[in-house]
């Protein structure tokens, strides 16, 4: 699929689109396949799958911690982006061990001798230097800190220290170069949710080391390293429990590219890591004595391996290029017995007249259990459970009316023939977090995903963009869910077939940017979406009237989840302003980004409760059971900033 955003006025910049902040990674919300799992959010889902299975790669390296405490901002400086580009719903063999779709968040290459970006807006402080040395290496280096986030912390009595960091070094070796790269990000956060004291730590450092030489042919060798941690504390009325975690991970890739003949060629690769787990539980009770008596655990899960080959042979046969490749994995979780999967994938494309291309694929693929979003240690310890397993096809058409002009239509079915999905919202975290067997088997399930989008777009170069689109998609699950009687209480379990917890079927989505005189930009984008099932997590869980079996007073209960309603639609209107000024070699552009014009939020359900009474009523058991729409508690998010460039 072409980039993201390919034609946004002369400078090309996915930071341009309306609502982003500013957040190049955020232009993939223009993407008709794409769903934010709650409006303004960071969490995106592709296909009807959890955002867990998207994996963000930047300069080639898969992003272990993509987004700051989990649905925050992406954790790279927005100067380091050049742009968004979504993958193939089916990708080449070489990469493995995720579900869904790739976006690959396009590396700055230095231009010129030295330049820097200075950012301040409301969200964040931020510094961006690179250099080019007479010796030919490049320096790029970056620091960003949310100054706003903190001091809002201050105020509602909580914290939101949010920051990251990165280093680039390039060093040109004849025919070939070294790459050096490092990122980071570092978050804390507490704040209290439903009256409930919440705190959580997290911490990912990473560095990559790349060799690549295109003397003949290109041959690629890496080694890798991260070092994550998480630490999540929840104070309750009479109970702390704290759960801490490390991951400490070694890698190494090699991938060969070679020519057969001038209509063919292939590729040949392997990758390993080897993942240190550390998981440390923690519970400490307050006794009536006024005394405290804690519970703690330290276990170290043991030494997880994750190894894999690919190889692909690529053939252009007239108008076809097909593309055959095969992806197999070892999965040695660090307390289980190890597994292996192949991956088969089948792509072929075939150009159609002068402006239309076909595109069609197969393929299977594999993925360690989710919680969501991607979570690190969890992830890795649940590997234990085995992996998940899906089977797709897609096709696309793409026709280009002119070099102005583009119409883009996409179909895709997925068969989720084993899918173990986790979430951080679910009401018994704690005990899937612990990795209580009971609790994690009762996840287990399949299902299926199907829809497609179609989007036209139209950008003139230096004049302005705007596209239009509409996206369809169902993803359902055969799952064990718990029944309900009218008191309340659980009568029995049972298997159904229920939509997936995030589903959002229908999206339409426009958007426009223009560039007026004087170096005024502006852009405005529209979105309207249905809600999702109401099963609780981030929206509300459905109820119906029962009865308290103790009093017999009408009182609210929940529904079966395979009969619980969706949220309303919603709709989201976004904007950017901008004017750049220059002095010399010194560029300033002032902006002001407001995501969520609307003047309400997303409808996430209902809340459910009753009607305040007097000691008569209670006495004499008169309850009157109320409820009121619910909406999303994300107010609209207006950033003002100053971007300096030398």
């Amino acid at each position: 699929m072409s980039a993201l955003l390919a034609a946004l006025l002369c400078s090309q910049l996915p930071a341009e689109v309306p609502g982003s902040w500013g957040e190049p990674s955020r232009a993939v919300f223009l993407d008709p396949a794409a769903r934010p799992i709650l409006s303004g959010l960071n969490a995106v889902s592709f296909d009807g799958l959890p955002p867990a299975s998207t994996t963000f790669t930047f300069d080639g390296v898969v992003l272990k911690a993509p987004a700051h405490a989990l649905f925050g901002p992406t954790a790279l400086h927005p100067a380091w982006i050049a742009g968004v580009e979504v993958g193939p719903g089916i990708e080449h063999a070489a990469r493995g061990r995720s579900l869904g779709r790739n976006v690959t968040l396009g590396t700055r290459q230095p231009a010129g001798a030295f330049h820097a970006v200075a950012r301040l807006d409301l969200l964040q402080t931020g510094l961006y230097v690179e250099h080019t040395l007479n010796s030919g290496t490049t320096l790029q280096a970056a620091l960003r800190f949310f100054t706003i986030p903190a001091l809002a912390g201050l105020i509602i009595k909580g914290s939101l220290l949010l920051g990251d960091y990165g280093l680039r070094v390039v060093q040109p070796l004849g025919a070939s170069e070294l790459r050096v790269l490092a990122l980071g990000a570092l978050d804390s956060v507490a704040l209290t949710v439903s009256g409930i004291p919440l705190a959580a730590r997290m911490q990912g450092h990473q560095v990559d080391l790349r060799w690549r030489s295109d003397a003949q042919g290109t041959l690629e060798v890496g080694l890798g390293g991260h070092v994550s941690t998480i630490g999540l504390t929840l104070d309750g009325a009479t109970a702390r429990n704290a759960i801490d975690g490390e991951e400490q991970a070694l890698s190494a890739r090699v991938l060969t590219q070679l020519a057969f003949s001038p209509h063919a060629r292939g590729v040949l690769g392997a990758d390993v890591e080897l993942r240190r787990l550390l998981l440390s539980r923690g519970t400490t009770l307050q006794l009536p004595d006024g005394t405290s008596a804690r519970d703690h655990t330290l276990r170290e899960l043991g030494v997880a391996l994750l190894g894999g080959v690919h190889g692909e042979v690529q053939v252009t046969e007239g108008e076809w290029r097909t593309t055959l490749g095969l992806r197999a994995d070892l999965w040695k979780p660090a307390d289980a017995p190890a597994h292996a999967t192949a991956d088969p994938r089948l792509t072929t494309t075939r150009g159609i007249g002068q402006r239309g291309t076909l595109d069609l694929g197969l393929g299977l693929m594999h993925q360690a259990p989710s919680w969501l979003v991607t979570v690190p240690v969890l992830e890795s310890a649940s590997l234990r459970y085995g992996v998940q397993e899906a089977a797709r096809a897609d096709a696309r058409f793409t026709w280009k009316n002119s070099k102005y002009e583009s119409l883009d239509a996409h179909l895709f079915g997925t068969a989720l023939l084993r899918t173990l999905e986790l979430s951080p919202f679910d009401e018994n975290f704690l005990q899937l977090a612990n990795l209580i067997d009971e609790d994690v088997e009762r996840r287990r399930g399949h299902g299926w995903a199907a829809g497609g989008e179609v989007r036209y777009r139209v950008a003139h170069p230096c004049v302005g963009w705007a596209e239009v689109s509409y996206g369809l998609q169902q993803s359902w699950r055969f799952a064990q869910l718990t029944r309900f009687g009218l008191d309340g209480l659980p009568v029995g379990e049972a298997q159904a077939w229920v939509p997936w917890q995030h589903q959002q079927t229908h999206a339409v989505r426009g958007a426009f940017g223009l560039q007026l005189p004087l170096e005024w930009r502006i852009s405005f984008a529209v979105t309207v979406m249905s809600g999702p099932p109401l099963v609780g997590g981030l929206f509300s869980q459905d109820q119906r009237q029962g009865v308290d079996p103790l009093r017999g007073t009408p009182r609210w209960v929940p529904k079966d989840r395979d009969q619980a309603g969706v949220a309303g639609a919603w709709l989201r209107a976004d904007a950017r302003a901008s004017k750049t000024w220059h002095r010399g070699p010194l560029e300033v552009e002032l902006f002001l980004d407001v995501q969520t014009l609307s003047i309400w939020g997303q409808p996430t359900g209902t809340s459910f409760g009753t009607a305040p009474s007097t000691l008569e009523q209670q006495a004499r058991g008169e309850v009157t059971l109320t409820h009121k729409p619910a909406s999303s508690p994300l107010p609209p998010i207006p950033v003002l900033g100053v971007e300096l460039r030398l």
